[in-house]
């Protein structure tokens, strides 16, 4: 009875520790909902906008478009400076012209002073111009600097997807597939390979194929095995993938399931499905879709 007790005391206790857990999660998700427009760039929560009701992709391109409107001021800097110059440029040639003619004028009243008057406009000419390389040195380092902005930004989106591939996520990826040379049957009774199914097919079991994905392999991971008597072959799916136990009609991993063994076959690449019921029925066995 004392084991007993602690045991039930162990379970109570532990349960109470999940639904602290569950309740702490949960309001937090529904802090980051009522909040979002405070939490939807932040890098953590975009690849999760799925689980907030939002679209990743619509989200995604919304903080760079917000990124990009907060800085167009500094991308249009350059250009601005440089109309800038143009029209004080234009103002100069326009007060040097002035000055030719207003020059004649005095030429014809005085003669003496003509040598200073013309190393003056010279002197003038000179420091206008030279403000004008500076202004285009100036408006070369911004130029540079744009570019400079723009790699950085490409390379950081490169190294956010190959961090994405790499890590859990595309881990879960790679781990929900199947040899692309799998067959499956449709409801017209034609058996084709799972790389080969169109999108729109009908399976026998009168789901509907949505989505065909093409995956990049882990080369170490091999297949599992499952002997088919409908096909008379076997189905290779990878360890993490759920399958429903026929005697109990309950979805496990396939690595789990006690009719699997583990194979040497590997691929260069895995494939999967999205159908509208997220069931995949290959021979007398029913999976797990994708989004599953």
């Amino acid at each position: 009875m004392r084991f007993r007790d602690i045991s039930l005391t162990v379970i109570i206790f532990l349960f109470f520790i999940t639904l602290y857990f569950v309740s702490i999660l949960l309001i937090g998700i529904e802090k980051i909902k009522n909040n979002w427009p405070e939490y939807k760039c932040n890098p953590m929560i975009m690849p999760l906008a799925s689980m907030f009701d939002k679209n990743p992709v619509t989200n995604f391109v919304g903080c760079i478009a917000s990124m990009q409107k907060n800085m167009m001021g500094y991308f249009l800097l350059p250009l601005k400076y440089t109309a800038y110059m143009t029209g004080k440029l234009g103002g100069l040639l326009t007060n040097g012209l002035q000055e030719l003619r207003e020059l004649q004028n005095y030429l014809r009243d005085t003669l003496g002073n003509l040598t200073f008057d013309i190393f003056s406009i010279f002197i003038n000419l000179l420091i206008q111009f030279k403000k004008i390389i500076i202004g285009l040195k100036f408006l070369v380092m911004k130029l540079f600097g744009i570019a400079a902005v723009i790699a950085y930004l490409i390379q950081g989106q490169m190294q956010l997807g190959m961090s994405l591939w790499n890590g859990p996520v595309g881990e879960i990826m790679r781990a929900l597939c199947f040899d692309p040379k799998t067959k499956l049957k449709l409801k017209s009774g034609q058996m084709i390979a799972m790389k080969d199914i169109e999108l729109g097919s009908i399976l026998e079991n009168g789901s509907e194929v949505l989505a065909v994905l093409r995956i990049k392999a882990n080369k170490d991971e091999k297949y599992y095995k499952i002997y088919s008597e409908k096909l008379k072959d076997y189905i290779y799916v990878t360890g993490s993938h759920k399958i429903s136990n026929p005697d109990t009609n309950v979805f496990m991993d396939v690595c789990d399931y006690d009719k699997s063994e583990l194979s040497d076959k590997t691929s260069d690449v895995y494939s999967c499905l999205v159908t509208s019921d997220h069931l995949i029925p290959i021979g007398e066995y029913t999976f797990w879709d994708w989004e599953d």
